[in-house]
């Protein structure tokens, strides 16, 4: 066999590997069984919240919260659970209706964010700034999309764990100071889309082929002596 011939085999083996990746994405279009319920299966992941799902929509923003406190949204006190089902990376996630004032007087809103064991907080903090949060753990942070007014309210994590994660936690925390007054404490959001693949680890099979690929290689590339005469 050719060295181009082995090399062929070789990336038809694995990229059959990386095609049998899966993915999950939770977003409006597939969480509708959640609805009314306190827990529901979308795309593959385990959805768990604290009382009855409900869905908020403004300007175009749809979001999954909490039906109680404030409907649609996940009100301090409130949680959210997501198993991915198995370890994975997650790629984004998109939260809503996060505010800094003078919007429904929320102000200086915090999402925290639990990925396995870590705890993560999406904090906005600036004076009546809309547009600016900050992110604890990896990744980026950026708004996204219109969903009130001048301000944003929705913010786009991009890679934001370090390392592929199985369980998803979010909840909302009381406002940072100095912040006080009507509103302080009205920490509350929604789940715009939460993106994630697994790639899983090659069979043994496909490994040996790798192996038995790379010892072909090694052979097709030693030189032909001449036979001593």
């Amino acid at each position: 066999m050719t060295t181009k011939t082995l090399l062929a085999a070789i990336t038809l083996a694995l990229g059959g590997v990386a095609a049998s990746a899966n993915a999950t994405d939770i977003n409006a279009s597939n969480w509708g069984p959640c609805l009314g319920n306190t827990s529901c299966t979308v795309d593959g992941a385990t959805l768990t919240g604290s009382a009855k799902f409900d869905q908020k929509s403004n300007n175009g923003g749809p979001g999954l919260g909490i039906s109680t406190a404030t409907g649609g949204e996940i009100d301090i006190g409130e949680t959210v659970g997501v198993n991915l089902g198995a370890a994975m990376t997650v790629t984004s996630i998109q939260l809503l209706f996060l505010y800094n004032g003078p919007e429904y007087s929320d102000r200086a809103e915090i999402a925290q964010i639990t990925a396995d064991n870590m705890v993560y907080t999406l904090s906005l903090g600036n004076v009546f700034d809309d547009d600016t949060a900050v992110w604890s753990g990896a990744g980026s942070v950026s708004k996204c999309g219109t969903t009130l007014g001048s301000g944003s309210g929705c913010f786009l994590l991009t890679n934001p764990f370090a390392s592929p994660v199985q369980f998803l936690g979010f909840t909302a925390l009381a406002g940072n100071p100095p912040f006080s007054g009507p509103g302080t404490n009205n920490s509350d959001y929604a789940i715009g889309r939460i993106t994630a693949e697994r790639k899983p680890v090659p069979e043994p099979g496909t490994l040996a082929l790798f192996a038995m690929g790379l010892l072909g290689l090694a052979a097709a590339r030693r030189p032909i002596r001449n036979p001593i005469r």
